[in-house]
């Protein structure tokens, strides 16, 4: 059996951050994948994704609020 797996990709918005999602949700090794971006309006193309297993969050690293 393998164990599966869970991964957090901060900045997953676009860029690399979004090809990395786009690589763990087709990792059957990766069961859940939680996805941080800063704002929705620059995150149409992560929060398009559908996939069981991806959890998506606003969530701003370098704010003290």
């Amino acid at each position: 059996m393998t164990a599966r797996r869970t991964a957090l990709v901060v900045g997953a918005s676009r860029g690399i951050g979004l090809a990395i999602i786009r690589q763990l949700l087709q990792d059957r090794t990766v069961e859940t994948v939680y996805a941080t971006y800063r704002r929705a309006e620059t995150a149409a193309g992560l929060l398009d994704i559908s996939a069981d297993g991806l959890h998506t969050f606003a969530a701003d690293v370098t704010s003290d609020r």
